[in-house]
């Protein structure tokens, strides 16, 4: 007992992990002021009109998600009983909302204005798309443990963007979204507008979304894996 308690200790009382837990506290804080910076300001609280369409985008959701994440995370890191290493919530929910805000990332760059907006940076969009995202894929590779992935993950963190896309289908013909600019459109992106497309489009463009989601996810499965791996060559060496 007396030997378990000494670990515990000198575990907790390691300089290297306290440093290493200060940094993960502030760099999770920044991403919480990124992402909430991004939302307030896409909101427009001081305006006339209010962007209360917003978190009809899996973009702006998939941020408040992320959010209220690191929320939860800094509060448990910085309550007295937290140890550093030790395991915070749950960590396929953190991977899933880290894949969720990539996978904006790409299809923003790919299929939509990406940061830009009349031909101008949107700090807004900059935060939202680009910014935030990057944040989260350097807090995992970072500051979590590597080779923990289960083989099963990626397909659990489909879960994330496939009742996104259903929430958003059903209620496209009967709960209008408000746009900036006071206009009201079904569908919050184009390339799920059935009315515009079709369902079998949409359908064709939502499996292709989904299996981009499972490529990424597995990409970054190996990932994971192979930094463990360099990770035991560089202890036994």
């Amino acid at each position: 007992m007396m030997a378990r308690v000494s670990r515990r200790r000198s575990a907790s009382g390691d300089p290297a992990r306290k440093t290493s837990t200060w940094l993960a506290v502030s760099w999770r804080l920044a991403i919480v002021i990124s992402g909430g910076f991004a939302l307030v300001r896409s909101y427009h609280p001081f305006s006339n009109n209010p962007n209360t369409g917003m978190f009809r985008y899996f973009t702006n959701l998939s941020n408040a998600a992320a959010i209220l994440y690191f929320v939860c995370a800094l509060l448990a890191m910085l309550a007295p009983a937290y140890r550093p290493g030790r395991r915070i919530l749950w960590r396929p929910l953190k991977n899933m909302l880290m894949m969720g805000l990539l996978v904006t990332m790409l299809i923003a760059q790919v299929l939509l204005n990406g940061i830009w907006t009349d031909g101008k940076v949107n700090p807004s969009l900059l935060f939202l798309h680009l910014l935030t995202p990057l944040m989260m894929l350097l807090d995992w590779l970072f500051f979590d443990a590597k080779g923990v992935m289960r083989w099963w993950e990626p397909v659990v963190w489909l879960l994330w963007p496939f009742a996104y896309l259903v929430v958003t289908l059903v209620l496209a013909p009967i709960s209008p979204i408000r746009m900036e600019d006071g206009k009201y459109a079904e569908y919050p992106y184009g390339f799920i507008d059935v009315a515009a497309l079709g369902p079998v489009r949409v359908a064709v463009n939502v499996v292709v979304l989904l299996v981009l989601f499972i490529i990424l996810g597995y990409i970054i499965f190996g990932i994971d894996h192979l930094f463990k791996a360099f990770i035991r060559r560089g202890h036994r060496s």
